[in-house]
């Protein structure tokens, strides 16, 4: 199945789980997560909106060819899961190059430029259902 049609029949059961959370709150409570959530881990993120929420960051600095090559598996993560944590950044697969501190010489202020705007994406799927 192609990502459009994955993305396709998706939506169509967040149609058919959106009318069951509507008759039945008990849903979220049992997915574990908030339908909007549940969805954006299934379809995954645009990638057009997960480069854009680091464009400043990879078209403005001087990334090397490893701080580019980890950039990219973030926007690739966000792109297939929708949303990456912190805590997924010291795992594989995007330990490939070591932790954020090893790619980034340990330059704290861009770690946590990194780590607030995946907290920015991760948040932003909680307001669609407040």
């Amino acid at each position: 199945m192609d990502r459009d049609t994955r993305k396709a029949a998706v939506m169509d059961l967040a149609d058919e789980l959106g009318n069951l959370v509507a008759a039945s709150p008990a849903l979220e409570e049992q997915l574990g997560v908030g339908l909007p959530r549940f969805v954006r881990t299934i379809i995954g993120l645009d990638e057009s909106a997960a480069r854009s929420a680091f464009a400043d960051m990879m078209d403005g600095a001087r990334l090397n060819s490893v701080q580019l090559a980890f950039m990219n598996q973030i926007i690739g993560g966000l792109v297939h899961n929708g949303i990456v944590t912190v805590a997924e950044l010291f795992e594989a697969p995007y330990d490939d190059y070591g932790s954020p501190f090893d790619v980034f010489d340990g330059n704290v202020a861009t770690i946590h430029d990194i780590k607030e705007r995946l907290e920015r994406i991760e948040h932003s799927v909680d307001e669609v259902s407040s």
